[in-house]
Order: structure tokens, then C-alpha cells, then sequence
């Protein structure tokens, strides 16, 4: 991948080569929350000889302005514009290639940390490769938790650590790399790169941090349509089978006795094909929240239903085109 090919403006304030941490802000269409993650990495305790790097990846809203004028307050922090958007991997490599740290550690734009977060995590780094805590709500069910008040559960993530709040020994970057092809998912290729490689892994259950993502439901059906894309593709990829795709698998065999069995007229699986997706969506929230208003659960999962078959859908369309 030519990443000179793209055009790219950085922007400097106070910065010197060698750093013991390095913070890396991937960001897009991120100006209501931004400044709220800046302030929550300036905060840790014990913070010293670090640097943040914010990735601007083409955004069209006022995030690079914001953070342009909170470089002029602060020191340490480099302001990397992506003049298009390329995606998540993209940004992603860029803020690898350009940390000075001997430990880089990735926040979203949409995460608030606790002030102990860094306090948490570093230790970890004197016997694991990368450790990190638990983002709630997760991103798939953030709509609807914001939707209908529903109260998260602090859940550990499908595949442990994720790149929302993570940090990593910066020398495992030499022999794992980012794919900059992936629009999302990039942080799932990393993990599952890391344990082939032998890398130990460590997700703190008791570290929670805030994910601040405001999303609309229209959005929220595009994103579960591309994570049914990237999972179809990193299970093509790695050959490992989860839940979710036990799931997917279900809902293709119901998909396709209800075409075969309604040629002769017997529609029950046509019922059952239109009914399972709201099953999952029920059992998906169940697993997620905390059972508190029944009411929120009952509207909620009509909501989420369609979400789930976005979802299956983004899934068959991922064996047809690459992520």
C-alpha cells in the first residue's frame, strides 16, 4: 500500500522523538466527542513523556478544527489530516507508522476514559503484548441503548480487547501489520494476527470505559450491514467459527427450506424464516442489558430486528465482495 499516494497534512506542536506512550485517536464526523476524548487521555494518572497522534480521516464536519485549536493549547499532540476518507485500517496504520512510543495505545474518538485507565493497563504491559478494558455500550447495540435507556452489561468483547481502548507493545507492529484495506474490523484482523503469532493478550473485566457514540438508526443499519461483511471475511480468512456465525449459518438453512418447501405450498418455513431474526434480536438484547423496563425490551428488539437481519444480510454480501 503507497501511503504516500494520499495526500495527508500533520500538524506538530511541542513534539520530540522519543516517547514512552503513544496515544493514537483514529477519527471521523467526531466533532460532538473529540475533545472530550483528548481531555480523558490528558487526565490519567501517572501520565508522562507521552504524545497523542489524532488521525483526521476525512472528515466533513469540524473535527480537525477542534483539534487544530486544541493543539494550539496543548503540547504533545500531532493533528494527521487524511485529505479523503480511507477507513479504519487506513487511519489506523498511519498513526502506527508515525508513534514514537515504546508502547502505542488506541482510543476512539467516541471513548472516554477513566482517569486510572493508563494506570490499569501499563503494568499489564510487563507480562502481556496488549491488554485493555471493556467499552460499554458495545457498537453494535449502541442505538438502541440510547434509544430505550436500556442499562449495558459490562460484557467482555467477542474476540477480548478491541481498538476502542487497547494498548500494545509498539515492536509487535514489526511483524504484524495492518491490513489498510479493512474499513473496520481492522482492530479483530489485529487480535486474531496477534494469537497466531503467539502474542499474550490480557482484557481487564473490571476496567470499564464510556463510549459516547451519538448514532441514528439508519446509520446503526449500515454499520451491522458491514460487520455481517467483515465477519463473513474474517471467517473466510482465519477458518474460526463463533456464535454469530452458528447463527448466520441457522438463518441460511431456514432461508433456504423456506424457498424450497413454499414451491409446494407448505409455508411453515417461510414463518419461521421471518420470525428467527426476531429470536436473535430478543436474545441479543437479553445478553447485552439488564433486564430492568419491559417496555424498552419490547420496543427495542422490534427495532433491533431489523438490525440482525442488516446484520445477515451484510453477511451473504460478504461472499460476494471484500471488506
Amino acid at each position: 500500500m503507497d501511503f504516500v499516494a494520499i495526500n495527508i497534512q500533520i500538524e506538530l506542536r511541542g513534539y520530540i522523538k522519543m516517547k514512552e506512550i503513544s496515544f493514537v485517536v483514529i477519527a471521523y464526523n467526531e466533532e460532538k466527542h473529540i475533545l472530550e476524548t483528548l481531555r480523558s487521555i490528558l487526565d490519567q494518572k501517572s501520565l508522562s513523556n507521552y504524545e497523542v497522534i489524532v488521525v483526521n480521516d476525512g472528515s466533513k464536519d469540524n473535527t480537525s478544527k477542534l483539534v487544530h485549536e486544541f493543539i494550539n493549547k496543548k503540547n504533545y499532540v500531532k493533528l494527521i489530516n487524511n485529505i479523503i476518507n480511507k477507513g479504519r485500517g487506513f487511519a489506523r496504520q498511519i498513526g502506527i507508522l508515525n508513534a514514537k512510543g515504546k508502547y502505542i495505545a488506541f482510543v476512539d474518538a467516541d471513548i472516554i476514559l477513566p482517569k486510572n485507565w493508563l494506570e490499569k493497563v501499563l503494568p499489564q504491559m510487563k507480562f502481556f503484548d496488549a491488554a485493555g478494558g471493556i467499552a460499554i455500550p458495545d457498537g453494535d447495540s449502541t442505538y438502541i441503548c440510547q434509544k430505550f435507556l436500556l442499562n449495558p452489561k459490562p460484557l467482555p468483547h467477542t474476540y477480548g480487547i478491541t481498538g476502542s481502548n487497547s494498548i500494545y507493545k509498539s515492536n509487535i507492529f514489526n511483524k504484524i501489520i495492518v491490513d489498510p484495506n479493512l474499513r473496520g474490523g481492522e482492530d479483530v484482523d489485529i487480535l486474531l494476527k496477534m494469537v497466531q503469532s503467539g502474542c499474550r493478550i490480557k482484557l481487564l473485566d473490571n476496567l470499564i470505559v464510556s463510549h459516547r457514540e451519538d448514532i441514528t438508526f439508519k446509520k446503526s443499519l449500515k454499520r451491522m450491514f458491514s460487520f455481517g461483511k467483515g465477519a463473513t471475511n474474517l471467517l473466510n480468512f482465519y477458518k474460526k467459527i463463533r456464535i454469530p456465525d452458528l447463527s448466520f449459518f441457522l438463518f441460511v438453512i431456514l432461508f433456504v427450506n423456506a424457498i424450497y418447501f413454499s414451491i409446494y405450498r407448505n409455508f411453515y418455513f417461510i414463518y419461521l424464516f421471518v420470525i428467527y431474526p426476531l429470536f436473535v434480536s430478543y436474545l441479543h438484547l437479553f445478553k447485552k442489558f439488564k433486564f430492568e423496563k419491559a417496555w424498552a425490551f419490547v420496543f427495542g428488539g422490534l427495532f433491533n430486528y431489523f438490525m440482525i437481519l442488516s446484520y445477515f444480510i451484510g453477511r451473504i454480501a460478504g461472499y460476494f465482495s471484500k471488506e
